[in-house]
């Protein structure tokens, strides 16, 4: 069967078994609204200016309203993130039923459950909203339950 494009953002059933990190503070009076899933690639450049170590070049990431959804791609997105001059906007993928966007910025980081696979989760505060739509009263966004997006062995940095 093909992959149904979403006329929605946002799966509102509440994760199970997962875990927030506990350094991960979000002000009283926000509640959860909904969950995506996210798949992308993170690219990596080796800095030998001064330290030999990887560090985050590109990131090219598609939100899903579920894990099953990945698997209908390109049709299935629900939101995808853009980054320009330095900011990281998410914007959604299907503007004939949400034109919502928000501007984010990451203001905590916990490592993941295996740092040496998977990318550390993120605490990201919304900086600016615009358009109508599910993103339009989101304050924080939790990235978590990560597979994979580690860079290269330091080893390999030269």
């Amino acid at each position: 069967m093909p992959a149904k494009a979403p006329t929605s953002i946002g799966n509102t059933e509440y994760p199970q078994n997962i875990k927030i990190p506990a350094n991960f503070t979000i002000p009283a009076g926000n509640v959860f609204k909904f969950q995506l899933s996210l798949a992308g690639f993170v690219w990596y450049i080796c800095d030998t200016s001064s330290s030999d170590k990887w560090i985050e070049d590109q990131f090219r990431s598609v939100y899903f309203n579920s894990k099953d959804d990945i698997s209908g791609f390109p049709v299935s997105p629900a939101a995808v993130l853009d980054v320009r001059n330095d900011q990281y906007h998410v914007l959604s993928a299907i503007p004939e039923h949400d034109t919502s966007s928000m501007i984010v910025t990451v203001i905590n980081d916990a490592p993941s459950s295996d740092p040496t696979k998977n990318y550390p989760s993120e605490l990201v505060s919304v900086i600016s909203t615009a358009g109508v739509g599910a993103f339009s009263n989101i304050t924080y966004l939790i990235l978590t339950a990560t597979d994979g997006g580690v860079p290269p062995p330091k080893s390999d940095c030269k």
